[in-house]
C-alpha cells in the first residue's frame, strides 16, 4: 500500500503516524487487543452511521452528531490513538479511500437534493 510502513508487529500503518502512536499501538499488541478493536470498530460504525443518517437533517441535535462525525473523519491527528486514521489502520481499512468514498457519496446526495428542489419548483 502506498504511503504505508509495516511495523515489527505486522501492522501496516500510514507513514505519517508519529512514533508515539506506534509505541502506543505496540503496547496494545502486548496484551489483549480484541476489546480495543471492538471499540474502534464501534466508533467507526457509529461515526459512519451519524454521517450518513444525519447528512440532511434539520434537527439541531442530529446536525451536531453529523458535524462531530465529519470532524472526526476529516481530522488528521496521528498522535491520538483513537483518531480516524489510527482506527482505520488498526482495522486494516484504507482511511483515505474511505474518506474519498464518503466525499463522493456526499456529492451525489447533494446533487439529488438539488434536483429534488428544482423539480418541486
Amino acid at each position: 500500500m502506498r504511503g504505508t510502513t509495516r511495523t515489527d508487529e505486522g501492522f501496516t500503518v500510514p507513514r505519517r503516524i508519529s512514533r508515539f502512536a506506534l509505541e502506543q499501538r505496540s503496547r496494545l499488541l502486548e496484551g489483549e487487543t480484541e476489546g480495543i478493536r471492538r471499540l474502534m470498530w464501534a466508533m467507526l460504525k457509529d461515526s459512519l452511521r451519524c454521517y450518513q443518517s444525519y447528512f440532511d437533517s434539520t434537527d439541531v441535535r442530529e446536525q451536531r452528531l453529523f458535524w462531530d462525525a465529519q470532524r472526526w473523519i476529516q481530522a488528521e491527528n496521528p498522535r491520538w490513538l483513537f483518531s480516524f486514521d489510527n482506527v482505520c489502520a488498526v482495522l486494516g481499512i484504507d482511511g483515505d479511500r474511505l474518506r474519498a468514498e464518503l466525499a463522493r457519496w456526499a456529492r451525489l446526495r447533494r446533487r439529488a437534493r438539488e434536483r429534488a428542489r428544482e423539480r418541486a419548483k
